[in-house]
């Protein structure tokens, strides 16, 4: 969490010169749910992100800059490349958990983030939108 505040806080004069300023936070489910076992203090790490973001978004609306996060659930990417490699069936049975049947795929935050820093979000600020199809309904 401390990288999203000193980034956050570097960027904040480039942001006020800036036409249509957003700041994009990157969380997880994990701060939703407080993660899987052994991994407590990450998910309470994204939980901060989650209150930043919200922070932020309240001192910041003044200059005109959004500020939203992210929270992605379980995406196919090479941040679960070990247990990929040494539990194959552990990763292929965490689809089951989501409730639209399958793993998400970088492609599916990329659209999100997109729209987030486009004019189609200008009214958008404080939130945080989970992109993990049904995951975080826990089926």
């Amino acid at each position: 969490m401390d990288s999203v505040f000193i980034v956050s806080r570097a960027a904040i004069p480039f942001l006020k010169k800036g036409d249509h300023p957003t700041i994009i936070n990157f969380t997880s489910n994990a701060g939703w749910n407080a993660g899987g076992p052994g991994a407590g203090m990450y998910g309470t790490s994204k939980a901060g992100v989650h209150t930043i973001t919200r922070a932020l978004a309240k001192d910041l609306a003044e200059y005109g800059i959004r500020v939203n996060a992210v929270s992605p659930g379980t995406i196919d990417t090479d941040f679960h490349k070990q247990i990929k490699s040494t539990k194959p069936e552990v990763f292929a049975s965490w689809a089951n958990n989501i409730m639209l049947g399958r793993l998400g795929q970088p492609e599916d935050v990329a659209s999100v983030v997109s729209f987030l820093a486009g004019e189609g979000a200008s009214f958008m600020t404080a939130e945080t939108v989970q992109i993990g199809g049904g995951q975080a309904l826990g089926i």
